[in-house]
């Protein structure tokens, strides 16, 4: 269900348009799916224990289960697929 609302999205809405609007497309589709979805959600990072004292933020948690994070550029590159 959410492998096929992101294969939608991406299909459907245009190229080139900034990643906040294919994230709330994307929140508002898998919503319709009955499935539950925060958006951008802060996440601690941690170093040895230590707060970093900075956040990442989460683009999308579906479920709490699912995270998933977008990407707009017209290349994935190496560093994309960390």
């Amino acid at each position: 269900m959410i492998r096929d609302s992101i294969f939608n999205v991406y299909t459907r809405v245009e190229l080139g348009l900034l990643e906040r609007i294919h994230q709330a497309v994307l929140k508002r589709v898998l919503e319709k799916s009955n499935l539950k979805v925060k958006q951008e959600i802060p996440v601690s990072v941690l170093y040895d224990n230590v707060d970093s004292g900075v956040d990442l933020r989460l683009d999308l948690l579906v479920e709490n289960k699912v995270i998933i994070e977008l990407k707009s550029v017209e290349v994935l590159k190496k560093i994309h697929y960390k």
